[in-house]
């Protein structure tokens, strides 16, 4: 039960073995205590409550005397093993249940079980370069530069509605693959530098900083693996998906213009791109590059339009999502993707604007879509595709018009509807 010590209470005890203080903190106004111990190579094991151990030692003691087997932090706030001019070194680290947050570093530590920890200071675990794997599943606030320079870190397990600051993980090289959970918020520069990503998997909800991953000219992040979840905020560059080859895309939030652009441009065979089942609407820009200044122009001039999103994304298949409730594609979305083989479009599918799958000339065909479905000008236009009676009927007011390669006239009765 004692909460306090007073100065220079050990100081001159060479010989302390283990140091049992699980209820030890600060005072009211934060203040610590000068020399209660002494920085010797006899202590081995140390309990402590919520005072920061290492400024337990002189300000100018030499505490890379001290190399503890253990210690255990307990009873609120955890100091970590910062000390006044460097770490205290320790083999084995237990955090007790009741703690909630870590305020202060660790030095070059391994792994270490967080258990309840919910608030990760700034530069907590900075340069651990032991540290090769962490579990963070409770963790709700992650500080900037906390886990900076974790040279041998592979493996993090992020939960729910967390904050990642700044530079969290910057020059994480060894990190390969990063799931964020639901409600995940990611700030500048997080995982500037971490190299060897490859699987981005972002949950619903989510909002990333636009330089999350590369922000230095020099960065070199480029993904293999993408999956954008419901509600997702992420404007990922061109560098980044550049050489993906799967790419899930949810239902996101409204992305700037060009969204994805370059997209398994720098793969063999390009992107394999799946629609997530609530997304009602494929946007014209989400793959091209089309804004406010570079408007759509007349449907009967699509094939002639350049833009600089063609040629700038490769699209090797295109699948839907089961379940799917998409309702309308946006001219041009897929235009000049690079499809290859087959693409059936839900059942759901109402409309297909002009040019949507214009210049693909791999694709062999489209079908699909509800009985409802109208299809604008070109929709297929510098394609193979041949959109014939059991796979390829259009409706225009509920009447079937069955399109065929070659077709130089088409009679329609009063009325009807044909864009």
């Amino acid at each position: 039960n004692i909460t306090s010590v007073g100065n220079y209470a050990f100081r001159d005890c060479p010989n302390i073995e283990e140091f049992y203080a699980p209820d030890l903190t600060v005072d009211e106004e934060f203040r610590f205590p000068e020399e209660v111990l002494p920085a010797t190579a006899t202590l081995k094991r140390v309990t402590i409550g919520a005072m920061p151990f290492g400024f337990l030692f002189s300000a100018t003691a030499d505490v890379s005397k001290v190399h503890l087997d253990s210690i255990t932090f307990t009873n609120g706030m955890c100091g970590g093993l910062l000390g006044w001019n460097s770490y205290i070194l320790a083999d084995e680290i237990t955090i007790s249940d009741d703690i909630t947050s870590l305020e202060c570093g660790f030095g070059d530590i391994g792994n270490v079980d967080l258990k309840n920890i919910e608030y990760i200071g700034s530069r907590v675990f900075e340069n651990c370069k032991n540290l090769t794997a962490i579990d963070l599943s409770k963790v709700k606030y992650i500080g900037s530069e906390a886990f900076s320079g974790c040279v041998n870190l592979e493996s993090v397990i992020f939960g729910d509605d967390l904050t990642i600051d700044r530079e969290a993980f910057s020059g994480c090289t060894k990190l390969k693959q990063i799931e964020f959970k639901a409600n995940t918020k990611v700030g500048r520069c997080a995982f500037n530098g971490c190299t060897s990503l490859e699987k981005l998997s972002i949950g619903s909800g989510s909002q990333l900083d636009d330089t999350a991953f590369n922000y230095y000219s020099d960065d070199n992040i480029s993904f293999k693996e993408v999956y954008l979840s419901d509600g997702v905020t992420a404007n990922l560059t061109y560098k980044e998906l550049q050489n993906v080859t799967e790419f899930y895309l949810g239902n996101v939030d409204e992305n700037d213009y060009f969204a994805f652009g370059g997209l398994g441009k720098n793969t063999e065979n390009g992107a394999h791109v799946t629609i997530g089942k609530n997304v009602e609407t494929v946007k014209n820009n989400w793959f091209q590059n089309i804004d406010e200044t570079n408007k759509l122009p007349n449907d009967f001039d699509m094939p002639n339009y350049k833009r600089d999103g063609f040629d700038k994304v490769k699209i090797s298949a295109l699948d839907f999502e089961n379940g799917s409730q998409l309702k309308t594609i946006e001219p041009c979305a897929f235009a000049r993707l690079g499809i290859k083989g087959s693409v059936v479009l839900p059942d759901t599918v109402e409309s297909v604007g002009a040019y949507a799958f214009g210049d693909n000339a791999l694709l062999r065909s489209v079908s699909g879509g509800s009985k409802n479905l109208k299809i604008k000008y070109a929709a297929v236009v510098g394609t193979n595709v041949a959109l014939e009676e059991e796979n390829g009927v259009f409706y225009y007011n509920n009447e079937a018009v069955k399109v065929q390669k070659g077709l130089t006239d088409l009679t329609l009765r009063s009325g009807s509807e044909f864009a």
